[in-house]
């Protein structure tokens, strides 16, 4: 009886690793051309290089709105170019993961002036709390629960920024609309 039982918390745990290295495997993989510094951008305009580096790479898509407006999802080491209109401008980032990781979401505002280039990292990072028995998962900002993805937005000097940039890829857009929108 006791044998019966233990093959069946191995099978158990064999299937639960095999489940999540599936999902693991599953994450979309960057595939656009690698980072190069554009020209500097003309005096009546300004530009933001937001890139996205996660301390251990989440499977989740990162949400990325400018001014509420969408303009696409970013994954794990991946980065796009932003040319803005000199001024302050709201950056908004969020993930919706899968089943047992809730939604995570920040905003940021950020100035940039005429001629001006700022860099913008954002990570994903997992975060884990103890839960009394039977609650829900968490969401981002609300009570309650046990994991959850919260995205991180973070102004990065000119040079820690290229550095990091190195190892990065241009995010390629998805055909059709850019990014639904957040509820």
């Amino acid at each position: 009886m006791e044998e019966g039982r233990r093959r069946r918390a191995g099978a158990v745990v064999l299937a639960t690793a095999g489940l999540a290295a599936m999902l693991l495997g599953c994450a979309p993989r960057p595939t656009g051309p690698p980072f190069a510094e554009p020209p500097a951008p003309s005096p009546d305009r300004a530009r933001i290089t937001v890139y996205r580096l996660d301390p251990r790479a989440s499977v989740s898509p990162v949400r990325l709105h400018v001014d509420g407006a969408p303009v696409g999802v970013l994954q794990h080491g991946e980065y796009d170019t932003l040319e803005l209109a000199p001024g302050m401008h709201e950056i908004e980032a969020g993930v919706r993961s899968v089943a047992w990781v809730a939604w995570g979401w920040n905003d940021l505002g950020l100035h940039v002036g005429p001629g001006e280039t700022a860099y913008l990292k954002i990570s994903v990072r997992l975060t884990e709390r103890s839960q009394p028995a039977g609650r829900a998962l968490e969401i981002a900002g609300r009570p309650g629960g046990a994991v959850s993805e919260n995205v991180y937005l973070q102004p990065m000097g000119t040079g820690e920024a290229r550095r990091e940039l190195a190892g990065t890829t241009r995010r390629v857009a998805s055909p059709g609309p850019a990014a639904a929108p957040e509820p």
